[in-house]
């Protein structure tokens, strides 16, 4: 598994905010942190780059910051869903990617509940394998009624670690790379998996079905003010009391213990905020979450 053409990938896996959310950052702030992110990266990667953008859905919320970077460093892009539902600004940056880097590295309306590993490289003594598990599972490629199911999960595997990306998937997204991982002989289980949708319970986004199918050892709700998300009921999917384990079968949740922390969560119209010793976090409540191995 080589390094790309001499250089280790910098993956951007949806990039976007609806609003500021607790921590007050402003869009500005956002593209300064990234772009910190980005100098770092050249650095210590002998000043060549390799930039793999994916974005799970049309969703605004997902993709908006991208305009706001800089095209050069982008060699991929991956999008989900329907090429009409993005932005003029969003079709404009994605343009001056492709004039960049041509047509073949820009990978759009893409073959419904496509299943691919989208590289495989090393780095250092770690193997690391980057795929796509899903992609467009919705009933119709036509119409755009449902963008969330069109999300794309991606996976990646570095070393023993594995990280799953949902966009706003829902049940029929999850099924649909459920169906496509077992064709492949590949695993749904993962270490660190980002909810689905903010952690909304509609659709089927966050049900103790979807606890079943990742078996997360930690988990990460991105979420702000709007919403309630993450809705109370879809971290208890992750983590469910004893009696509810009585109820459901062969479920044996993985997440991990750790130092008690405050999530916060969406029940009865209003937020609830509460200590947890569960491996499970809220950015509304924990601001930036970095996770390094």
């Amino acid at each position: 598994m080589p390094i790309i053409n001499g250089k280790t990938p910098f993956i951007i896996n949806d990039c976007g905010s609806s609003g500021a959310g607790t921590t007050g950052w402003s869009k500005a702030d956002t593209v300064d942190f990234i772009n910190q992110l980005l100098d770092q990266y050249i650095v210590n990667n002998n000043f060549t780059a390799h930039v793999i953008v994916v974005v799970s859905h049309a969703d605004i919320d997902h993709y908006n910051i991208l305009p706001s970077l800089n095209t050069n460093m982008v060699a991929e892009v991956y999008l989900g869903g329907l090429d009409v539902d993005y932005n003029d600004a969003m079709k404009e940056w994605v343009g001056r990617v492709q004039n960049l880097v041509g047509q073949t590295n820009i990978h759009h309306d893409l073959r419904k509940t496509l299943v691919d590993e989208i590289r495989g490289y090393q780095v250092g003594p770690y193997g690391v394998s980057f795929k796509m598990l899903t992609v467009n599972a919705s009933t119709s490629m036509v119409d755009n009624d449902d963008k969330n199911a069109d999300s794309i999960v991606t996976r990646l595997d570095v070393g023993e670690i594995s990280i799953t990306n949902t966009g706003d998937a829902t049940a029929d997204t999850i099924l649909s790379a459920l169906r496509n991982v077992s064709e492949r002989g590949w695993e749904l289980k993962t270490d660190i998996l980002v909810s689905p949708h903010h952690g909304a319970e509609s659709h089927g986004s966050n049900s103790y079905l979807v606890g079943q199918a990742f078996l997360p050892q930690m988990v990460i709700f991105s979420a702000g003010d709007r919403y309630l998300h993450p809705r109370c009921t879809s971290l208890e999917a992750y983590y469910p009391t004893k009696q509810l384990l009585n109820r459901i079968a062969n479920y044996v949740p993985r997440v991990t213990q750790v130092a008690p922390h405050q999530v916060r969560c969406g029940r009865d119209n209003q937020y609830h905020y509460k200590q947890t010793d569960r491996n499970v976090w809220v950015t509304s409540a924990t601001g930036l979450i970095q996770h390094t191995w």
